[in-house]
């Protein structure tokens, strides 16, 4: 995401919530999620000199659940697909590693896709195939109990 590590979890802890970034908020299952790239936008990293080293188009809108933090003290992310949560009652669990491929880095949730080809085809587009980790999957109620009480604990 583009926050800084750890960012989140210190304003967090003040009682401050950073959406200056927050483009729109909607709700997924009844769960809030806000959405800091819509389907569509375009995001650019660069480097120190300002120079373009990557850029990547969001085929599906990505956000985080506001209430929850995750593994790496920001945000817990999500991609949210486009099927609705009677068609899709399965979310997505994907461990995101370390550039080096081997060390854990956070979770990213998929919502509204109807099987693993889907979420497949939106990780097929990270810029370092070595950071999509193992996939498992959990219940959208299951999901909708663990950020009605503010805690993500990712399925075994």
């Amino acid at each position: 995401m583009s926050y800084e590590r750890g960012k989140m979890a210190a304003l967090a802890a003040m009682g401050i919530k950073d959406t200056d970034k927050v483009q729109k908020k909607i709700r997924y299952a009844g769960m809030p999620i806000h959405l800091d790239q819509p389907k569509g936008s375009k995001r650019e990293w660069h480097d120190s000199k300002g120079n373009l080293i990557y850029s990547h188009i969001y085929p599906e809108h990505y956000g985080f659940f506001p209430q929850v933090l995750g593994a790496d003290g920001d945000h817990l992310d999500a991609y949210v697909g486009p099927h609705k949560p009677s068609d899709a009652p399965t979310v997505y669990v994907v461990d995101k590693m370390k550039k080096d491929g081997t060390t854990f880095d956070e979770h990213k949730l998929f919502v509204g896709f109807k099987d693993q080809s889907e979420v497949k085809q939106i990780t097929d587009g990270w810029q370092h195939q070595s950071q999509v980790g193992p996939t498992r999957t959990m219940s959208l109620q299951d999901l909708k109990a663990q950020v009605s009480k503010g805690k993500f604990t990712p399925p075994k």
